[in-house]
């Protein structure tokens, strides 16, 4: 068995994760090799496997369960579902077949610590081409997302006494 990770970028709706996950799914089951497909969409499998990260529910993400049909195809239905998720370039797919030992998101994780956020995406763009180019590595990827935007007041309380205006009307 394996898993196949397919993550769209944050805010992509729920019917185009479903659109892209059932693109790869048909093209799985057209494989010799694969017996069968099982498909999760905003959100992951259920923990049926010990050492399977949690997933968190959202429209963007999607994983398929593919049990193969010997365990010595695990590796090539995995490069041909990466390869196949090319098409949809806004697309992070991964493969990776189910193993013993503790759960891993990859199995080579950098950790980047900047100040501003502008330093931490430049940093870690940086980091991701210099990866990109070394021989043999593969799925070259960053968790930093757009996150939610939010807004913050510092209220001054003296001012809005001032001006009559009570604390409570800046949360309405």
């Amino acid at each position: 068995q394996l898993i196949v990770v397919v993550e769209l970028p944050e805010g992509t709706h729920l019917d185009t994760t479903d659109e892209v996950s059932a693109a790869l799914e048909r093209h799985l089951l057209a494989r010799e090799d694969v017996e069968s497909v099982a498909a999760f969409i905003g959100r992951g499998t259920p923990r049926f496997y010990y050492n399977l990260p949690a997933i968190p529910n959202s429209p963007h993400i999607a994983q398929l369960l593919v049990n193969a049909r010997h365990v010595d195809d695990i590796a090539a239905i995995g490069q041909s579902a990466e390869r196949f998720a090319e098409r949809f370039p806004s697309a992070r797919v991964v493969a990776n077949a189910l193993e013993q030992g503790p759960p891993t998101i990859a199995p080579i994780e950098l950790r980047v610590f900047a100040d501003d956020l502008d330093t931490l995406h430049e940093t870690s763009e940086a980091l991701r081409r210099a990866l990109r180019d070394v021989a043999g590595t593969r799925t070259v990827r960053s968790d930093i997302g757009d996150g939610a935007p939010t807004l913050r007041i510092d209220a001054d309380d003296a001012a809005l006494t001032r001006r009559g205006v009570p604390r409570q009307a800046l949360a309405s």
